[in-house]
């Protein structure tokens, strides 16, 4: 990742296009690229907004987020999100995705947890073993 000063950053922020990042994301969505996530599964299909981020990496996390909210706020486009539990966090976050019927969504989502857990089952047993003796003590 290169260092710029943050002028230099705000001046890059505003020549951004931010209708450029919004097509992009549909065509994200569109297209269904698999996006390399570190600690959790591996995005195709439905998309984390972390997973956005990830593939959108030359934009700041700032830009994303305007576009992905622009994306939401658009009542033309049928965006729809879906919970997917990560085991390793213990909870649920959402992940989003267009043009999938929701059967195609739930099968994603529970090759994600299935994939997920797979890829974190020693840290994920390591924590509960140690909730369960911190317990019993």
């Amino acid at each position: 990742m290169e260092v710029q000063k943050f002028s230099d950053f705000l001046l890059n922020e505003a020549r951004t296009n931010k209708k450029e990042v919004v097509d992009e994301l549909l065509e994200m969505f569109k297209k269904r690229p698999n996006v390399e996530m570190k600690g959790i599964a591996n995005e195709r299909g439905i998309y984390s907004l972390a997973g956005m981020k990830t593939y959108l990496s030359k934009y700041s996390n700032v830009i994303v987020n305007q576009a992905f909210t622009d994306i939401q706020n658009d009542k033309k486009i049928d965006l729809k999100s879906i919970s997917v539990k990560v085991a390793k966090w213990g909870e649920s976050i959402p992940y989003w995705y267009i043009g999938l019927s929701e059967e195609q969504a739930k099968k994603l989502k529970e090759e994600y947890q299935e994939e997920e857990y797979k890829k974190n089952e020693k840290d994920i047993n390591k924590s509960h073993n140690y909730g369960i003796i911190r317990h019993l003590r």
